[in-house]
């Protein structure tokens, strides 16, 4: 079974270099019909960088400014924008992916994140296993965009593996976390209700450091930049952003179905709270703390409305989690097909829509709570 699995995982990984290498001949990827660079979601971080590095942080917030300089750069216009969403301190992440061409930068962002990724996976799981979690459909998503989901997922995973045997680390992971607060916004009241205060601190302390430290080397003026943008992001984002599609959260389910901004935003703020006053519960009884990190990391990607199917490998570290605690007591029947079906669901994301992700994340916080609420029950292996 072990050897099975890995040979399975990395056939996948194979497979999709070879998808990606047969798009790129093509110039489906990478590079277009007429020559010229493709644009995805990356050239948001490529330009935001080089605009930090001329001295004119502040302007990435500008949409149309940084849309200009995106075409004068790569000699092309293109409908739409690739904006800047994200708060100063992740200027420090995408500089120096800034500083070759933007397509050697775009390939060193991914190949860089994703090792980051995967060697958290291996904190979580033994090596035989990560192979198959990293070869998961939601991987090959968060590659073509060039998007943020490995480092989100590593960071989520990284945090919550060191939490027992080194809290001030495992703080400092959640405080890089906050370049994308939504996916941390659930994390606070589980460290509380399990007393984790030397994280808490920690996580906090980080960042302020980084918040100051981005006044410092970008200018005060970015964080009034990124604050006047908040209200403009915030309208385009929660009216489907690029595609409704492509937002894996109950906001987008309950728009999709009704129509209505305002059904929407309430069941997506419902099922927040929801999910947090569960995980207070949780995090505050004793349980496998296996299982309690795969329900925070599912729940997570659930309680955002801006849950994108690139985000998806957050959900790879919650199956992680969920197939360690398998290693320590062992997998029930039922355990066995729901973790792979729901890794495989992203797959059918142009099929499915929003379903996708959103329902993998639902089975697999399911099945953390019913592992954590059983343990009493199920005997640990010698």
């Amino acid at each position: 079974m072990t050897q099975r699995m890995k040979v399975y995982g990395v056939a996948l990984l194979l497979a999709y270099l070879l998808f990606l290498g047969s798009a790129a001949w093509l110039r489906l990827w990478l590079i277009d019909g007429e020559g010229r660079a493709d644009i995805r979601d990356f050239v948001s971080f490529w330009s935001a960088g080089r605009m930090a590095l001329e001295g004119r942080a502040p302007d990435a917030y500008d949409w149309d400014l940084q849309k200009a300089m995106q075409v004068l750069a790569l000699n092309q216009s293109f409908e739409g924008y690739f904006a800047w969403h994200n708060p100063p301190h992740y200027f420090f992440y995408v500089v120096p992916f800034s500083l070759p061409p933007y397509l050697l930068g775009w390939f060193l962002w991914v190949v860089a994140t994703f090792a980051f990724f995967a060697a958290m996976l291996r904190l979580i799981v033994p090596g035989f296993l990560v192979p198959a979690l990293a070869a998961a459909p939601a991987t090959l998503w968060c590659a073509v965009a060039g998007q943020n989901g490995f480092l989100t997922a590593g960071l989520m995973g990284g945090c919550l593996m060191l939490l027992e045997r080194r809290p001030l680390l495992a703080g400092a992971l959640l405080g890089l976390l906050t370049y994308k607060p939504q996916f941390g916004m659930l994390f606070p009241p589980a460290l509380l209700a399990g007393r984790r205060w030397r994280a808490f601190m920690s996580a906090a302390a980080v960042t302020l450091l980084l918040a100051g430290a981005a006044s410092l080397a970008f200018g005060p003026a970015t964080w009034e930049a990124f604050l006047g943008s908040v209200d403009k992001t915030n309208d385009v984002l929660l009216r489907g952003g690029s595609a409704w599609t492509k937002l894996q959260s109950a906001y987008s389910i309950a728009y999709q179905l009704t129509g209505s901004l305002r059904v929407a935003l309430a069941t997506q703020v419902s099922v927040a709270l929801v999910l947090a006053t569960m995980l207070t519960w949780l995090w505050a009884r004793p349980a496998p703390f296996a299982c309690k990190a795969a329900a925070l990391v599912a729940a997570s990607y659930l309680a955002t409305p801006y849950a994108y199917i690139y985000d998806a490998p957050v959900l790879s570290t919650a199956a992680a989690f969920l197939l360690r605690d398998g290693l320590d007591r062992g997998l029930g029947r039922m355990a066995k097909v729901i973790i792979p079906v729901a890794l495989i669901l992203p797959a059918g994301f142009h099929a499915l829509g929003s379903f996708g992700a959103f329902v993998s994340a639902v089975l697999l916080l399911a099945v953390a709570v019913a592992r954590a609420k059983s343990h009493a029950l199920v005997p640990a292996r010698a």
